[in-house]
Formats: C-alpha cells, sequence, structure tokens
C-alpha cells in the first residue's frame, strides 16, 4: 500500500491488531474497516501463539456473518504462513492454525451460548441434546402454554383475576401482558408493585359536588337548545352516567365496574349560545371537574387491577420457562439467559470457561 493511499489511523490500526495484551473496544462507522482490523487481530493472536484456535472465541451477529468471517480469517492465515519463514516457530502455528480452522468458534452469539449450555449440561439443569425451536415454533409452544394456563386460571375462578376483569380488563390484555414479561423475562422475578387503592369514596364526594352543580346550574340558567349547543347536547349522556352510579353505589363491585367504563366528556359548548354567559362558563367547569374525576378513578382501578394480575403473569412466564427446560425445547433467548445463569450460579463453571477460552472478540458488538 502507498503512502497515499494508506489511512491517516494506520497506527491505531496496527495498534489495534498487534496489542494482543490490551482489551479492546473499536468504534467507527460502516464501511470504515473494523471486521478487517478484527481479522488482523485474530492472526495475530494465532500467529504469536497468545491463542489457539480451540481457545478462540469470535462472535457475530448472524450466521452469514459468521460463515463470511471465517473465509476472512482463513484467506489472511494463508497470506501470513506464505510470509512466514518456513521451518519457524511462526510458521508452523500458522499451519496449524489452517489445519484446525473448522474447530474455532466463529459464531452467533447464540451458537456460543447454546456451546456453553452443551458443555455443562449438569450445571445448567438441561438435557444436553436439547432443540433450540424457532420463532415459529417459540410462538407456538407460548400458544399452547397460555392456553392450558388461562383456562386452569379461569375455572379456579380466582377473586383478583375476578376483580380486574370487573374494572375493565380483558382477557386479551391479560395475553398482552403475559408476552410482554415472556420477552423481557430477564428481569424476572418481578418486583413487588406497592400501588394506593382506588379512592373510590374521594371520587364519591366530588360526585356528589358534581351533581349539586349540575342540579344548580339548571334550576338557575335557562339552558341552550342542545341543538345548537354541543355542550348541552351531551347532558342527557351525562344525567344517564349520573343515575347508573346512584344506582350502584353501595355495591362496590358494580360501582367500579361502572366507574372503570365512566364516559370521557367533551368540554364543548359556546358562550355565544347561553342568555347567561355565567352559565356556560359554570356548565363547562362541572363537566371539566366530573370528566377529570372519571378519568383519574378509571386509571387508579386499572392500575390496581394491573398490580394485581402481574404476579399471575409472572408465575406463568416462570412455569413456562420450567416446561421448556424440561422438555428440551429452547428458544433463541433461553440460551443466551439460560448461558448467562449458569454462568452466575457456578463460579467454578465461570472459572472454567475463563481458562478454556485465550481470548473472545466480538463483530458488530451494538448488535450481538
Amino acid at each position: 500500500m502507498s503512502a497515499l493511499a494508506e489511512p491517516i489511523d494506520q497506527d491505531v490500526r496496527d495498534r489495534i491488531a498487534t496489542a494482543l495484551g490490551d482489551n479492546a473496544c473499536v468504534e467507527a462507522g460502516a464501511g470504515t474497516g473494523k471486521t478487517t482490523v478484527l481479522v488482523r487481530r485474530i492472526v495475530e493472536l494465532l500467529r504469536s501463539g497468545t491463542a489457539t484456535v480451540d481457545s478462540l472465541a469470535v462472535i457475530t451477529f448472524t450466521e452469514k456473518a459468521a460463515a463470511e468471517l471465517s473465509v476472512r480469517v482463513r484467506q489472511y492465515l494463508e497470506s501470513a504462513r506464505l510470509a512466514a519463514a518456513p521451518g519457524s516457530d511462526e510458521h508452523a502455528r500458522l499451519e496449524d492454525a489452517l489445519r484446525g480452522l473448522h474447530r474455532a468458534r466463529i459464531e452467533t452469539l447464540h451458537a456460543f451460548a447454546g456451546g456453553l449450555l452443551r458443555e455443562r449440561p449438569v450445571e445448567a439443569g438441561l438435557d444436553p441434546q436439547f432443540e433450540v425451536v424457532d420463532a415459529l415454533g417459540a410462538t407456538l409452544d407460548f400458544d399452547d402454554a397460555y392456553e392450558t394456563w388461562l383456562g386452569e386460571l379461569l375455572a379456579d375462578d380466582d377473586p383478583e383475576l375476578a376483580r380486574a376483569l370487573n374494572r375493565a380488563m380483558r382477557v386479551d390484555h391479560l395475553r398482552e401482558l403475559a408476552e410482554a414479561i415472556n420477552e423481557q423475562r430477564s428481569v424476572l422475578p418481578l418486583a413487588a408493585i406497592d400501588v394506593a387503592p382506588a379512592d373510590v369514596d374521594a371520587y364519591l364526594a366530588t360526585f356528589d359536588a358534581c351533581v349539586a352543580e349540575l342540579d344548580r346550574i339548571e334550576d338557575t340558567y335557562d339552558l341552550p337548545d342542545p341543538d345548537v349547543d354541543a355542550g348541552i347536547r351531551q347532558l342527557p349522556t351525562i344525567r344517564r352516567f349520573l343515575l347508573q352510579i346512584e344506582e350502584v353505589r353501595d355495591h362496590r363491585p358494580s360501582l367500579e365496574r361502572a366507574l372503570a367504563w365512566a364516559p370521557q366528556l367533551k368540554g364543548g359548548g359556546a358562550q355565544k349560545n347561553w342568555d347567561v354567559k355565567q352559565g356556560c362558563r359554570d356548565f363547562k367547569a362541572v363537566v371539566k371537574q366530573l370528566n377529570e374525576a372519571n378519568a383519574l378513578i378509571a386509571a387508579d382501578l386499572r392500575t390496581e387491577a394491573l398490580a394485581d394480575v402481574m404476579p399471575m403473569a409472572g408465575e406463568f412466564v416462570v412455569g413456562f420457562a420450567a416446561k421448556r427446560r424440561r422438555d428440551g425445547r429452547l428458544t433463541f433467548d433461553d440460551l443466551l439467559l439460560w448461558a448467562r445463569d449458569l454462568l452466575a450460579a457456578h463460579p467454578e463453571v465461570l472459572a472454567d470457561f475463563r481458562a478454556q477460552f485465550s481470548a473472545i472478540l466480538v463483530d458488530e458488538f451494538q448488535d450481538t
């Protein structure tokens, strides 16, 4: 390469490739040669004897990238062998690397994690012949497990689930919750959720005040024609809601259900439609007060319902994971999470793998 064609940061690239005793994190834009420098570092590790093909791990994002990287490493090794003095230690090490390159762990992160689990299946609590299911298989397994769990849950008439469903939570909401926790199961177990009970008594106090104010407005002012004023047009809806609450206020389950489905009112209407403009202002104010109270109590009831069912969904996810472990049907995420758990729970396994690998290199770290 001529001096003019040489990158201005060539000294940095050389240092990354040859400073084998240092850890390095390389940040650069696409197409700037990060993978080339990675390949050079791999060759230097093998040329110098710092690592062998059996003590080297190179982790990539996709199987295609792993295959391409293997080809590039072989090409660079062959060039390095041709340049090495025949009969030298360096030449011998490069020869050994080329002969054994098929054993090198140049693979995806999931394949690497799966290899750790298969090497230590007893400590991982797995059948070493476990199967890795694809995305479709994982979805079908989830569907089967969820339907079984939901059927058992509904048959048990769980009071907390019944309360949550009464508070406008639907069964499909429970499914969405279970899916979300399953996708983020790395954070399990879930921390306890401290949610203050919905203050229904405080709501009823506001409700009563709004009822009294609406009565006063109707007694004090001449209301505009509903066909003309959008605010007054919703008065029948408001009155139906007020009557519904009055009818169920002494029966807490029915009251909670009515409040969870409380209508959201609009602040329509115009002063020009009223004989006395203050009437319009008073009407808008009380509708706003009632609307805000409805929104707050509905949100509080639903939040409390969510807090009730989250532990149930968390238990389902934990149970589903245990079933996959027993059946030996792992998802791609299981490979990562259970390899992590294996190393975290067994210091002797961690020490063994640390001794096994002289160097670990990661291509496209942000994706992997």
